[in-house]
Formats: structure tokens, sequence, C-alpha cells
């Protein structure tokens, strides 16, 4: 399981990146990580700050993704929010 820390390091770096040329892999990215945190062992408290943080980073998109899209990210996070 990772620890609160490292979930913080990966997000800071793939926030990092998660503009063009490299968006689409630092979505990817985040989707991996909505997962990872899903099912780790942190308190529920702590997984809400991460989930409201990597929806306020799909939302940082500057108009580079659509709206359907956005809402597809949001839906993907909110799965791995729920561990699945």
């Amino acid at each position: 399981m990772s620890s609160i820390e490292e979930l913080k390091k990966k997000f800071d770096a793939i926030a990092s990146i998660n503009a063009p040329p490299d968006f689409i892999a630092g979505q990817e990215e985040l989707m991996k990580l909505a997962v990872e945190v899903g099912k780790s062992d942190l308190s529920q408290a702590e997984k809400d700050f991460f989930f409201e943080h990597l929806k306020k980073e799909c939302l940082a998109d500057d108009g580079r993704v659509s709206r359907e899209e956005f809402e597809a990210l949001i839906g993907k996070i909110e799965k791995g929010r729920k561990g699945k």
C-alpha cells in the first residue's frame, strides 16, 4: 500500500506533466493514481483530499478536453474512489 507521502509525490509529478503535449498521458496517469488511492489503506478523509485534488487537476485543463471527456474522467475518479 502507498503512504500518503508517496501518493502526494506521485500527484505532484503527474501534475507537472499534465499539460500539452503530455496532457493525455497526464490524464491517464491521474486515472491510475485515482484507482491506487481508492484501493489504498488511507483514511476516508485522506482519500477525499486526494480525489478533490485529482478533480481540480482534471478541471484545470484550459479547454484541452471537452465537457464530455471531463465527465468521463470524473466518472473514472469516482470509480477509483470506490476502489474499483
